[in-house]
């Protein structure tokens, strides 16, 4: 014959007290809404405005020209209409390496996502060039 065994599960701190699991019910659906929401918020930034910006013509020197979209693009579409060489950076706080474009030739990156907050455009010492611009978001 088995005795039955009267267990009462003491709290951590040994007291008699326990959560009571509404609460941490209302706890666990609390940080999954805030979790939620960060996920929404996300993907709204993600998702494309349809917005096109054009921009230019426009002069870059030797001193070189930062273009800093007002809300970050998802792709751009620039062109060199001449008459010099034009070196492009995109993103210049991650990338090192500079795009050469030559005159009468274009450029496009689509990064599928917003993800080009800058250019730097510059040409060599002592010359200048003229683009155009289109950006998206």
């Amino acid at each position: 014959m088995s005795k039955l065994v009267e267990h009462k599960d003491k709290g951590l701190n040994g007291s008699d007290k326990r959560l009571n699991p509404e609460v941490m019910s209302l706890a666990l659906l609390d940080e999954i809404a805030e979790r939620l929401k960060a996920v929404q918020e996300t993907l709204a930034e993600e998702r494309a405005e349809g917005i096109i910006e054009p921009r230019g013509p426009l002069i870059v020197t030797d001193e070189g020209r930062s273009i800093i979209p007002p809300k970050t693009w998802f792709s751009f579409v620039l062109l060199n209409d001449g008459p010099n060489t034009l070196y492009v950076l995109v993103n210049r706080d991650k990338n090192i390496d500079r795009h050469t474009m030559y005159n009468g030739e274009s450029f496009r990156v689509d990064m599928h996502r917003a993800r080009i907050t800058d250019l730097f455009l510059r040409c060599d010492p002592g010359n200048r060039t003229t683009i155009r611009l289109v950006g998206t978001r």
